[in-house]
C-alpha cells in the first residue's frame, strides 16, 4: 500500500558500475516526500514519510530492511537533507496546530540524536533548506519579512541574515542553493511575469537576474558549476555558470509527450534523470546525457499504466 522502490541500472550500463537510481511515488499508507542522500556508511537511505497519521523522518537500508524512525514528535517532520559529510540532517517541522502558518528548522545527528530547534517560532515558515559546501551554514527561504525571502544562518542557529529584500512585494523567493564552490547562491524568484532565476554573492550582494521568466526550479550539478532548469514549455535546459551558455537538452519525442520535469544530476554531473509526462496517463523515468544526447527510458512502462513515477534522486557514489 505505497512502497519504496529501487531500480538497478547496471543492466543498461553494465561497464559503468553505476549505483542505483531510487524511485518513489505516493501510496495509500506510506507517502514519501523527499528521498535524498545516503547515510555516512553508504548503505542507508533517508526520507520523509507519512506512516500511521503523522509525517516523520525515516531511514532504511537499500534492501528495505531495518526501517528506523528518527523523529517521533507529534509535529509533521518533512524534507530531510544530509550535510555533505553525512553526519548531520536538517529538516523542517510543522506543528499540527499551526502547520499552515509556521514551521521550524531542526538539526540532528544522522542517527536521530541531539535534535535542536534552530528557529523557534510559532508564526513564521521556513522551507527549501540547503547546506553550504563547508557545512558551516544553511541557506533557506522564509516568510519572516511577510513574503518569502532568502536567508542564511550558522548551523547552530546564530547569525540569521536576510539576503534578499526586493521592493516589489509580489516577489516570492525560493529554492536557494550554493554554487561555484559556495561563493554564489542561486534561487528562484517569482514576479509579475512568472518564475525566473537570480544569482547573488553568498553575502547577498551583487544580486542580479540570471535567466528571464521562462525558466524555473533550478537544480545544481555536483560540482556547483551548472544548473538544469525547467522552461515554461516544460522542456529541460542547462545553464553553464562559467560560460553563461544555455542549452536545451530535451525535446518532445512525439505529440503525446508534453512535459519534462523533476530533473536530477548523477554520474558526476554527466547525466541527468528526469520525468517525462505523456498522454493519456504516462509518467516515466528517463535519462539523458547533460549535453542532450543519449536519451533512454529507465523504467519499462507504457502510457496506459496507472503508475505515476516522480522525483527520482540518485544514491551518491
Amino acid at each position: 500500500e505505497g512502497n519504496l522502490y529501487t531500480l538497478n541500472t547496471q543492466s543498461i550500463y553494465a561497464d559503468k558500475n553505476l549505483k542505483k537510481i531510487e524511485l518513489f511515488f505516493n501510496g495509500n499508507q506510506l507517502t514519501v516526500n523527499s528521498l535524498v542522500e545516503i547515510d555516512d556508511d553508504g548503505s542507508k537511505f533517508l526520507f520523509g514519510g507519512h506512516i500511521e497519521g503523522n509525517y516523520d523522518i525515516w531511514r532504511v537500508e537499500p534492501n528495505g530492511m531495518n526501517l528506523v524512525r528518527l523523529t517521533t514528535e507529534e509535529n509533521q517532520d518533512r524534507f530531510p537533507v544530509y550535510s555533505p559529510d553525512g553526519t548531520k540532517i536538517v529538516y523542517y517541522s510543522q506543528s499540527p496546530v499551526v502547520m499552515d502558518i509556521s514551521s521550524n528548522i531542526y538539526l540532528m545527528n544522522y542517527d536521530g540524536t541531539a535534535k535542536v530547534n534552530l528557529t523557534n517560532t510559532n508564526s513564521i515558515s521556513y522551507r527549501h533548506i540547503e547546506f553550504s559546501p563547508d557545512e558551516n551554514s544553511l541557506v533557506f527561504s522564509s516568510n519572516k519579512d511577510g513574503n518569502y525571502e532568502i536567508y542564511t544562518m550558522n548551523i547552530d542557529g546564530s547569525n540569521l541574515t536576510q539576503l534578499t529584500d526586493l521592493i516589489e512585494k509580489s516577489y516570492e523567493d525560493s529554492h536557494p542553493s550554493y554554487v561555484l564552490g559556495g561563493t554564489k547562491i542561486i534561487y528562484q524568484s517569482y514576479s509579475v511575469c512568472g518564475n525566473h532565476i537570480r544569482i547573488m554573492n553568498a553575502d547577498g550582494k551583487d544580486n542580479k537576474m540570471l535567466t528571464d521568466c521562462p525558466y524555473s526550479y533550478p537544480v545544481v550539478s555536483p560540482d556547483g558549476n551548472e544548473l538544469v532548469m525547467i522552461e515554461n514549455n516544460w522542456r529541460l535546459f542547462t545553464y553553464n555558470l562559467l560560460t553563461d551558455e544555455i542549452k536545451k537538452i530535451t525535446d518532445p519525442l512525439n505529440n503525446s509527450e508534453y512535459a519534462d520535469f523533476h530533473p536530477y544530476y548523477f554520474q558526476d554531473g554527466n547525466k541527468i534523470i528526469f520525468v517525462a509526462k505523456s498522454q493519456p496517463n504516462g509518467r516515466n523515468i528517463w535519462m539523458v546525457n547533460s549535453d542532450g544526447t543519449g536519451r533512454v527510458q529507465i523504467n519499462d512502462d507504457n502510457n496506459e499504466s496507472p503508475n505515476r513515477f516522480e522525483y527520482p534522486v540518485v544514491q551518491p557514489r
